[in-house]
């Protein structure tokens, strides 16, 4: 479900999990005035917009959009320890730990879903690229770092 804010951007609901929002939009980037040069540096990848994503609880398994191939996940507020994302793979179940300040890709066409008992706060840019290409990307720039210590 989405709710249209205007000039403020969408409010969307995973409505598979018990409480999953994600904002996107202007009024949202202009919080991150360096999403703007991570957005132009990742734009070979077709970056969306990035949004900010708040859940409370579980988030069901699920695939994303077909435009939406490869998430990159930044963790920046988390209150269950415990917290981390699945992936299905071929050869077993990947995880992520949801630990403050990490970050990481997944390949969104396939099942996934987070185990999360508290508050978990993300910045998410999808990108519509194979999880190879993305991948292969970001093995050829490490350690990127955006904000006060910007490239």
């Amino acid at each position: 479900m989405h709710y249209n804010l205007g000039a403020i951007g969408t409010l969307s609901e995973h409505t598979l999990s018990d409480s999953w929002y994600r904002l996107a939009g202007p009024a949202i980037n202009k919080t991150m005035p360096w999403i703007t040069e991570m957005l132009e540096m990742f734009s070979e990848l077709d970056p969306d917009d990035g949004c900010i994503s708040c859940m409370h609880g579980t988030g069901k398994e699920h695939i994303d959009l077909p435009h939406n191939k490869t998430a990159l996940n930044y963790i920046f507020q988390n209150t269950d320890p415990a917290a981390y994302t699945w992936v299905k793979t071929d050869n077993g179940d990947e995880q992520y730990s949801s630990d403050v300040g990490s970050a990481w890709l997944l390949d969104a066409h396939k099942s996934h879903g987070i185990y999360n008992t508290g508050e978990r706060w993300s910045l998410s840019i999808h990108f519509n690229q194979e999880y190879s290409v993305v991948k292969k990307w970001f093995d050829a720039h490490p350690n990127l770092v955006f904000g006060n210590n910007s490239n």
